[in-house]
């Protein structure tokens, strides 16, 4: 996705301080900041199309799944 738009727009992302994770409307991950490939220790290569599940405790992957895709009906604002 990097290789995609914009290079200065994901330079931006880049330069953010916190991790940052974009995702693909099926839930993978789209794209993965440097600073994310730090926070979960592994290549960015090893993040990006894998499902942002796989990076949520095992024990709550599935309620994990079940906001997402409630979240996706009805996108609006959270506190």
């Amino acid at each position: 996705l990097r290789d995609l738009g914009d290079p200065f727009a994901w330079s931006l992302l880049d330069a953010v301080p916190d991790a940052t994770l974009i995702l693909s409307a099926d839930g993978d991950i789209a794209f993965a900041s440097d600073r994310a490939a730090e926070l979960f220790d592994c290549d960015l290569d090893d993040l990006v199309g894998r499902p942002i599940e796989d990076l949520v405790p095992h024990d709550v992957r599935q309620v994990h799944r079940a906001h997402r895709t409630r979240y996706q009906a009805d996108p609006t604002g959270r506190p």
